[in-house]
């Protein structure tokens, strides 16, 4: 029996688009439906994001005679807009040109909300509105201007308040917010607080969004007295200040080590019944950290349940680095299993707080395709991350195989190898809140091995500490890290292993370094060792390059080693790496500097006592692949004239010469 058409298309609009689509078309095709009908199907297909069936419906519509008209195409585009299909809305754009129907004002914005990711694309729309004698309203220079926030493209956003003037559109508050942070994006502080000052002067209305823009981005550029300026000039300006806006003052006390004021603002917020929210807390606790307040952190972690706020992992970090400075690392591991135990005992209110299950702890102990275990231990595991692979990669196939949701919590980047730290939990275990705090309060202990080229360091053996602030910045090819005096803390340890000659004579050697990360920035070693002058050796974005002594490097000669710090149980854990092969034929093409020949005999006895740990602990646990993993490590650096070799048994690990009776025992 025939279908009619408005039933096939109610049908339609009842969200029974798979099947009814192949029934109408025919119908479509002739032409004998009515517009009306056609509306309600296509904005019932756009409510569900149906992109490409409301596509279809538009061709059949064009192929049987019907003109879709503004409306038709508007929520056809509605439909790209909720699904995310800017190339899409941009094609039907297209289609209405070539099937006579003129679009409005309302297809062109709701095209420009599909855009909005996309900058350039958006721009190139804004500009085609004159093509359709059409002048862009308030709307659409709006969503533009959204776009250059977030891509923080403050010229073109100037550029189009250009045009808004040359168009008779006046700006709104979102319009100058949207400036305001996309000069944030830069750093560009003074043009920021101009454009407050211009929003003032045009009797712009301000709100409290427009206020905490400003006072970020002057906090982010170093100038956190401005911030509290701005937080008293907009009590002045007769706005009842909100968490937001006490958020980004006590942000701004933080980066000042104004921990006093930050605590005071808090009482502020209790007297004005504002609920201090979990990032204010965590400002304070932030201000208080940076000037070593430990007995500040204190009081503010035991008011976190009166305002009904869980402790997270940040939270109680900050509180055990400030007590760490001034009081020693074992009072801040006391402070930190404390926290543990409430975790653990469902105090800190994680709803749905995730753990990892017995059986897939044993799936981790057996061999995981394409993923070497080094150690794992209550809580958390090492593995071991090969160069040229995300991390992400590694840590999805590893939650695959065990079946479960798995964090990592010391990532490393594309092109450098190592021990990959991964908790046994979800972002809400307390396995994985337990290791973030230890690597945010400094308590873990995470070395690298890096070979650098420049000036002469000294002697092997000497040691060096780079201490400079970093932030990042977001450009064209993604994100990078530099020295800001404005920047977050960021603290690094070397010692030189050995030095080597340079296959010119420059005047300048190659170095093996054993770094030592207390805080984990982004490309910290990278940009720390580039920033004196000694950059890793085949790294493309800080490095030399073509110009490097050694530019036939295969990848980047940076290798986590080694990471120890204490499991859920509070053991000690600890994992080590080798270093890579492709690494090592590196090393061994060098010629070592005069004076330096005992350098790299020292260099393996250090590897080979990390290997001796990494062994001894996965005979402890009595995993069977982790075993066979340390001791082939343990057989590659052990020196061959040694004659050494290795007798092992449950309860420990004895290293024997040949007859002879044990040497050591564990």
């Amino acid at each position: 029996m025939a279908l009619r058409p408005e039933v096939a298309l109610r049908t339609l609009s009842c969200g029974r688009w798979e099947s009814v689509l192949e029934v109408i078309a025919p119908v479509l095709q002739k032409g004998t439906v009515a517009p009306r009908i056609l509306t309600k199907a296509l904005t019932s297909l756009a409510s569900e994001g149906r992109a490409w069936t409301s596509w279809q419906v538009l061709q059949a519509m064009a192929s049987g005679g019907i003109t879709p008209s503004a409306h038709h195409c508007s929520a056809a585009i509605g439909a790209c807009r909720r699904s995310g299909q800017w190339p899409l809305a941009v094609h039907m754009l297209a289609f209405m040109g070539h099937s006579r129907s003129r679009p409005n004002h309302l297809c062109l914005n709701l095209a420009l909300g599909c855009c909005s990711t996309n900058r350039e694309a958006a721009q190139r729309l804004l500009v085609s509105m004159q093509s359709w004698a059409l002048v862009p309203d308030i709307i659409g220079f709006r969503t533009v201007l959204g776009s250059c926030e977030q891509a923080g493209d403050w010229e073109v956003a100037l550029r189009l308040f250009e045009e808004m003037h040359v168009a008779m559109v006046q700006a709104d508050q979102r319009c100058y917010t949207a400036l305001i942070r996309a000069f944030g994006k830069r750093d560009h502080w003074q043009p920021a607080l101009t454009t407050f000052a211009e929003m003032c002067r045009q009797a712009v209305p301000l709100d409290q969004i427009t206020y905490c823009s400003t006072m970020d981005v002057c906090d982010k550029s170093g100038h956190w007295q401005v911030s509290l300026q701005l937080l008293q000039a907009l009590k002045e300006d007769l706005l009842i200040p909100d968490v937001q806006s006490y958020g980004s003052a006590m942000s701004a006390c933080g980066t000042g080590a104004a921990w006093q004021l930050a605590v005071a603002l808090l009482g502020e917020m209790e007297e004005a019944i504002v609920v201090p929210s979990a990032l204010a807390a965590s400002a304070a606790l932030s201000a208080a950290e940076t000037s070593s307040a430990w007995q500040a952190c204190l009081v503010l972690l035991e008011a976190l349940p009166h305002w009904r706020l869980p402790v997270t992992a940040l939270q109680a970090a900050s509180a055990a680095n400030a007590l760490r400075v001034r009081q020693g690392s074992e009072d801040a591991w006391r402070l930190l299993e404390r926290i543990r135990n409430r975790w653990q005992s469902g105090a800190a209110c994680f709803p749905g707080s995730g753990v990892c299950l017995p059986d897939a702890v044993e799936k981790l102990t057996t061999n995981v395709p394409g993923a070497q275990a080094l150690a794992v231990g209550s809580g958390v595991a090492a593995f071991l991350k090969p160069a040229g692979r995300r991390s992400e990669a590694l840590l999805e196939k590893l939650s695959s195989h065990v079946g479960l949701n798995l964090q990592s919590v010391s990532r490393l980047d594309f092109s450098t190898s190592g021990v990959l730290l991964v908790a046994l939990g979800d972002a809400n275990s307390t396995a994985f809140r337990w290791i973030q705090a230890q690597i945010a309060a400094r308590l873990v202990e995470k070395e690298y091995l890096c070979l650098v080229e420049g000036p002469a360091m000294g002697p092997a053996g000497v040691e060096g500490c780079a201490e400079m602030p970093l932030r990042d910045i977001v450009g064209p090819t993604g994100t990078r890290s530099e020295v800001a005096s404005h920047g977050r803390s960021a603290r690094t340890e070397f010692r030189v292993l050995q030095r080597f000659a340079t296959p010119v004579d420059s005047g300048e050697e190659l170095m093996l370094l054993r770094v030592r990360l207390l805080t984990g920035r982004r490309h910290q070693i990278r940009v720390h060792l580039a920033s004196v002058g000694r950059p890793v050796v085949g790294d493309l974005t800080y490095g030399r390059r073509w110009k490097s002594f050694l530019p036939d490097c295969p990848r980047l000669w940076l290798h986590c080693e080694h990471i120890a710090l204490r499991d859920l149980e509070g053991s000690p854990f600890a994992a080590f790496a080798p270093l890579p092969e492709e690494l090592e034929v590196i090393l061994s093409r060098l010629m070592p500097k005069a004076g330096d020949a005992d350098g790299g005999a020292k260099a393996k006895a250090m590897e080979f006592k990390g290997s001796l740990h990494c062994l001894l602990q996965g005979y402890h646990k009595k995993c069977p692949g982790i075993r066979d993993t340390a001791t082939a490590t343990l057989q590659h650096f052990l020196p061959r004239a040694a004659c050494l070799f290795v007798c092992a048994s449950i309860s420990g690990i004895w290293v024997r010469a040949p007859e002879t009776r044990p040497l050591q025992a564990t």
